[in-house]
């Protein structure tokens, strides 16, 4: 497997070569300032997909990891890194008819980024033969600090540096960022006196200093990191895998495993709250392996650059407005331009981008939401869940329908939803 540059790919004449898994792993952004993305997806025949409510989580995330490492980590290696990275669950709860909260917050963090992050640095110390140590640098809004901390703490001949804006994350995160301050730690994090573009500006910065580069190891453990984005499509794997499974035990008499496994979801809609866009890139190509997705609704605050972008063909940057959710503190998309060159690869997508006051996921009734909320609730206000809806095509209007993950309702107008 070969992967080349978002930019090489929009532009001829001078394209980066295509790089191996392990370049593209230790360089984070490409030479030319893109994103690396892998030259093809290989799609999984449905006989694959039908055996999927048969596999475990290790084992399905050992057949999507596979194409993409294949002649540069031994399967072996490979299986331990994903059984030590993914030693926690992660359910598929349904939470009001056909509709299922996909808990992602089982992780040491309760971030969804565990899963992204704790592979991806295992990867890296399987892949890692030079004798200087390599130095992650991130930036983060809450969440992706804290699991790329946890993620890399006491992983050998590593030293990360993240940064946070001081005063923008909340006192959880902030202790889970600072807890391996230490003389002898090998996780550094740094507060920022400005706002999470500030920072994820200071590592773009050091990661186009060329001087800076031949003078030590230098790599990204933000979703700009093809080893962070790749990991993120197991759980949509899993989720379908755990639909289907409910899906086949209520198929009508008669009907073969493969067919109701299908069948169960031909129409699944993922509701995914998105900042950075890595999540949705890794759902698109998913659905690029051959998942069947009917289509996915990128739930975003008042920072809607991407929307707006899929509205307009306008790419516009602008400047951060606060949000009661800190993680979604974003106005300028690291994945955006995977997620646009995913998206435009997909034959008629349908992405529903939906704007609102706060962070959200997918209405559903009060009494339903706040039932979950106390049962599910782990006392991170950052946790993570995204929403799968498993039955009849929808029109955009229900599909947008939106709710805080506090339970207070939030309506949303119709010329809020944008349709790309």
């Amino acid at each position: 497997m070969r992967f080349t540059t978002t930019r090489a790919l929009q532009h001829s004449g001078d394209e980066q070569p295509p790089v191996s898994f392990t370049t593209a792993l230790f360089h984070g952004l490409a030479p030319d300032g893109g994103l690396y993305v892998p030259e093809t997806i290989e799609a999984w025949p449905d006989r694959e997909l039908a055996r999927l409510p048969r596999r475990t989580l290790t084992e399905i995330a050992l057949r999507v990891l596979r194409p993409f490492t294949r002649g540069e980590l031994d399967p072996a290696v490979l299986e331990a890194v994903v059984v030590e990275a993914l030693n926690f669950p992660i359910p598929l709860v349904e939470v009001a008819p056909r509709v299922y909260a996909l808990e992602l917050f089982h992780g040491p963090t309760l971030a969804f980024k565990d899963v992204g992050a704790r592979v991806m640095a295992r990867m890296m110390a399987a892949l890692h033969e030079a004798r200087d140590p390599l130095t992650v640098l991130a930036a983060t809004s809450g969440d992706t600090g804290s699991a790329v901390a946890h993620a890399f703490y006491r992983v050998p001949n590593t030293r990360v540096v993240i940064l946070y804006p001081d005063g923008r994350i909340s006192p959880t995160q902030e202790a889970q960022l600072t807890m391996f301050n230490g003389e002898r730690a090998n996780v550094r994090a740094y507060a920022v006196a400005g706002s999470f573009d500030d920072c994820h500006r200071l590592t773009r910065d050091a990661f186009g200093d060329a001087d800076l580069r031949r003078r030590m190891r230098l790599t990204s453990a933000n979703s700009v990191n093809v080893g962070r984005l790749l990991p993120q499509m197991v759980y949509y794997f899993h989720a379908v895998a755990q639909v289907t499974a409910v899906g086949a035990e209520l198929a009508p008499p008669g009907a073969s495993a493969a067919s109701a496994a299908i069948a169960s979801s031909s129409a699944l809609i993922f509701c995914t709250p998105s900042g950075n866009f890595g999540n949705l890139t890794a759902g698109l190509m998913a659905k690029r392996s051959g998942l069947p997705i009917d289509r996915f609704i990128a739930a975003t605050n008042i920072n809607d650059v991407v929307p707006q972008y899929l509205s307009t063909g306008q790419f516009v940057p602008k400047k951060e407005r606060s949000v009661p959710h800190a993680s979604m503190h974003s106005s300028t998309h690291g994945r955006s331009e995977s997620t646009v060159h995913t998206w435009s690869a997909i034959p008629s997508p349908e992405i529903f981008t939906t704007v609102f006051s706060s962070a959200a996921s997918l209405r559903m009734p009060a009494r339903h939401v706040s039932k979950y909320s106390r049962s599910r609730r782990r006392g991170n206000p950052q946790w993570s869940t995204q929403y799968v809806i498993r039955g009849k095509r929808r029109t955009s209007s229900e599909a947008s329908a939106i709710t805080s993950t506090n339970g207070s309702s939030q309506q949303t107008s119709p010329n809020r939803s944008r349709r790309a």
